[in-house]
C-alpha cells in the first residue's frame, strides 16, 4: 500500500497557506474552507478522525469578493487585514526594484553574472507598464530572455518580439 502524504493544511501547519486567486474558489469548497478556518481541524483524505492544524492563512485575489459567487462569512473571516496592492502602472518606481530582484533569480537560475538592464532597457518596460493597462511584468520574463552571457541588456535584447504583454 502506498503510504499517506499531507495535504496542503497538514503540511502547512506550524506556518503559512498561501491561497492564490480565492475568488475562483467555487461555493462547495468555500463551505470546507470556512469550516476548516473556524474549526482548525481537517479531515485527512482516508482518515477515520480529525486533525488539529495549527496554520495562518494568506488568500490573494485581484477579483471582488462580493456575494453571491463569494460567501459573505468567508470573505469576513479571512478579512482580517487587508492590503490594497495598486496596478505596476501606478508604481513606476518599483519596475527597476522588480527587475533587479528577477536579474537576481534569473543568475541563480541560468548560472550567469547579468547585472541588470540598461537605462534605454529600463525605459522601455517602463513604458510598455504604462502605455498598456493589461501589462504585467512576469516573472518569467527574465528566463525568456534566453541565456546571454552579457553582462547587461539593452533594448536589442528585450524588444517586444521577445517577450509577451499579457
Amino acid at each position: 500500500a502506498k503510504q499517506a502524504k499531507p495535504g496542503l493544511f497538514e503540511a502547512a501547519s506550524g506556518g503559512t497557506l498561501f491561497l492564490d486567486e480565492i475568488g475562483d474558489l467555487p461555493l462547495d469548497m468555500q463551505v470546507k474552507l470556512l469550516r476548516v478556518l473556524q474549526e482548525r481541524r481537517i479531515l485527512p483524505v482516508g482518515a477515520d478522525s480529525e486533525v488539529p492544524i495549527d496554520v495562518r492563512v494568506v488568500a490573494a485575489t485581484a477579483r471582488e469578493l462580493a456575494p453571491p459567487q463569494f460567501r459573505e462569512d468567508l470573505f469576513y473571516r479571512l478579512q482580517v487585514m487587508p492590503i490594497q496592492l495598486p496596478p505596476l502602472r501606478e508604481r513606476r518606481g518599483d519596475i527597476p526594484l522588480l527587475t533587479k530582484y528577477y536579474v537576481g533569480i534569473y543568475n541563480v537560475d541560468f548560472k550567469r553574472k547579468v547585472q541588470g538592464l540598461r537605462p534605454d532597457a529600463l525605459t522601455l518596460l517602463e513604458q510598455s507598464v504604462l502605455s498598456d493597462k493589461s501589462f504585467q511584468l512576469p516573472p518569467d520574463l527574465l528566463n525568456r530572455l534566453g541565456a546571454s552571457n552579457w553582462n547587461h541588456w539593452g533594448t536589442s535584447r528585450i524588444g517586444r518580439k521577445d517577450y509577451s504583454l499579457h
